[in-house]
């Protein structure tokens, strides 16, 4: 889904030491985007429930402030300046976007001019992002700066003033729907002078409305399992199994600048088809994480082909010498929705050269599922023993969870 305007409107007072409340018409839907840009001749504090992004501050105050609704939000914003000073504030609100990629200001102080300030964004994660892009300017001459001309690609949103001469400050909005991934060097002239000139940029990834096959752009997680042959991208005819995760921010085929990991083991055998490319290496299973987004939310519609373990539960008790040991007689079953799973093999690999036998599954669980290492799963009917710690992936980068990691070993119940 493409990013879209879905409304926007400018507040410009000189009364914000006790909270100037911002009358938004009401309140976001879930999913959506609200942007504030404010610049002020004094400091501002960052309006609750939003997140501060890029800020310059020194002869001004300018910010970019953004919230994305998860409901609940209300229809007015309260922005709190120190001190009674001229204050503009431009307000938008965009469907299509997930997570924010870059944020960035430059800023030049004490200097007359008619143009921002030469400025380009770091090299954005995917195509498609929103960029806002926001000139702030103070200590601005007579008559005040006006006709903002943004250059090719950008539209232009806003233009507000609030008072004149020194303490004047002026804000010029513009934005583009379609940046990236190279990197992005938004400008504006107007007429009449500014000595302080500042220009903030924001991006957003675009979001996805469905979770598509593996492969396509939304894929936040993805793992592919094949017998062997060659791996492309994901989702190819011939793959064994997959499983895909829709996530707010996109993915491309692994190996592609939004991926933050990539776990890749060979497997020996002949898949069911020829998977073509994603280098030439034999891939049997192929894990990636992308770098941003996050789960749609909730465990049931983590993998959309995912399946449901059951977890077995038993409380420590006294085995009559002394010793504390599970009773499994006593076990509680639970349903975990949302889950995969493929083959372990086993960590030494025989004298042959061939891959080692397979010792269990490994499963990947949903955000935050509650397995302990001293619990069972039972998948497709069988039992399997929790092996080790479980595991949680991280980005790095933005410290999303997608998903957790267990080796599971099969139990064995000794008959008669």
């Amino acid at each position: 889904m493409a990013p879209s305007l879905v409304a926007s409107q400018t507040f410009v007072f000189a009364d914000g030491n006790a909270g100037h409340v911002c009358d938004l018409g009401s309140a976001p839907p879930p999913g959506q985007a609200d942007v504030l840009c404010v610049n002020s001749n004094t400091t501002v504090s960052t309006p609750a429930g939003f997140t501060a992004a890029p800020s310059a501050v020194a002869n001004q105050g300018a910010y970019i402030f953004y919230r994305i609704a998860a409901g609940g939000e209300g229809s007015t914003v309260t922005v709190t300046t120190s001190g009674d000073h001229n204050t503009q504030v431009s307000w938008s609100r965009w469907s299509g976007v997930s997570a924010a990629d870059d944020a960035i200001a430059t800023s030049v102080n004490g200097s007359a001019g008619t143009s921002s300030p030469p400025h380009s964004t770091r090299t954005l994660a995917e195509a498609g992002e929103l960029v806002i892009a926001f000139a702030a300017l103070s200590n601005i001459g007579s008559p005040t700066p006006t006709s903002p001309s943004w250059s090719a690609g950008y539209t232009p949103l806003t233009a507000a003033t609030q008072g004149t001469g020194t303490s004047g400050v002026v804000g010029f909005v513009g934005y583009k729907a379609g940046g990236g991934p190279a990197a992005e060097s938004p400008s504006v002239s107007w007429t009449n002078n500014a000595s302080n000139r500042y220009m903030l940029t924001l991006t957003f990834m675009a979001s996805s409305s469905t979770s598509p096959a593996l492969g396509a752009a939304d894929a936040g997680l993805a793992l592919d399992v094949a017998g062997s042959g060659r791996r492309g991208s994901t989702g190819a005819a011939g793959a064994g199994l997959d499983l895909a995760v829709a996530a707010a921010g996109s993915r491309g085929s692994v190996g592609a600048a939004d991926v933050v990991l990539a776990l890749t083991v060979a497997a020996q055998g002949q898949a069911p088809g020829v998977i073509p490319s994603a280098g030439s290496t034999p891939v049997g299973v192929a894990l990636s994480v992308s770098a941003h987004g996050r789960s749609p939310g909730g465990s049931s519609g983590w993998l959309v082909r995912g399946e449901t373990a059951v977890r077995v539960r038993a409380p420590l008790a006294g085995d009559g010498y002394g010793n504390q040991a599970r009773d499994w007689n006593a076990a509680v079953r639970t349903e975990l929705p949302g889950w995969g799973f493929a083959p372990r093999r086993g960590e030494e690999a025989p004298a042959d050269g061939s891959q080692g036998v397979i010792v269990g599954l490994t499963g990947y669980g949903p955000p935050q599922v509650d397995v302990l290492p001293t619990d069972r799963l039972e998948v497709r009917g069988q039992v399997f023993d929790v092996v080790g710690e479980v595991g949680v992936w991280r980005s790095p980068l933005t410290g999303w969870e997608p998903g957790v990691e267990v080796a599971l070993r099969r139990v064995y119940v000794a008959e008669g």
